[in-house]
């Protein structure tokens, strides 16, 4: 398992996130397990749809995210790209950004699931869950992968993320830091 980094952690690591990723063709199964300290309760944001493609904000809440591209080559940084959010409650959302924050749609086609179990543990909770899915056809060529997670903690919001941009404000939509598949699969 990979674990992510905290974005701006001042020296304190947060709670523990990790993820592991299978691939099978053109099917994949992400892992994460999020490790939560202290008592604050799982911040889930009310959702409307029990379908991927009818919860728009679901990041406002706790989420973890998959992003992940397909290029023709390392450089095409402009290709299209799949972003992927699953809360604590198992609601799910899923993207195809073709330009950040402004074009973009919902792949009502995907197949995308999820599984999500929690427990208790020492100070804190648990958080497993379990993403399959299947890549749309517009996303093709070399592929290109990054994983996040945002915790609302205390009435602040921590963002974690395997690679993570040199920014002043967490900003997960750069494709410039998205990982080579074959740098992540376990």
């Amino acid at each position: 398992m990979h674990q992510l980094k905290k974005f701006q952690s001042n020296g304190d690591d947060g709670h523990l996130v990790r993820v592991s990723l299978e691939q099978a063709c053109d099917k994949f199964l992400v892992e994460f397990i999020v490790e939560k300290k202290g008592l604050d309760p799982w911040h889930i944001l009310k959702s409307t749809s029990c379908d991927h493609y009818g919860n728009w904000g679901l990041w406002e809440g706790d989420v973890v995210e998959v992003f992940i591209q397909g290029r023709e080559d390392a450089e095409a940084l402009l290709a299209p790209y799949l972003e992927l959010n699953v809360s604590p409650n198992g609601h799910r959302f899923a993207l195809v950004v073709q330009k950040p924050r402004q074009t973009f749609y919902t792949p009502i086609q995907l197949d995308f699931k999820s599984v999500v179990c929690h427990t208790t543990h020492d100070g804190g909770e648990l958080w497993k869950t379990s993403i399959n899915f299947d890549l749309p056809e517009q996303i093709k060529g070399k592929l290109f992968i990054n994983f996040n997670c945002c915790l609302k903690c205390s009435g602040e919001t921590e963002y974690y993320g395997l690679n993570l941009a040199n920014t002043g404000k967490a900003d997960f939509h750069r494709p410039e830091v998205f990982l080579p598949l074959c740098d992540i699969v376990l």
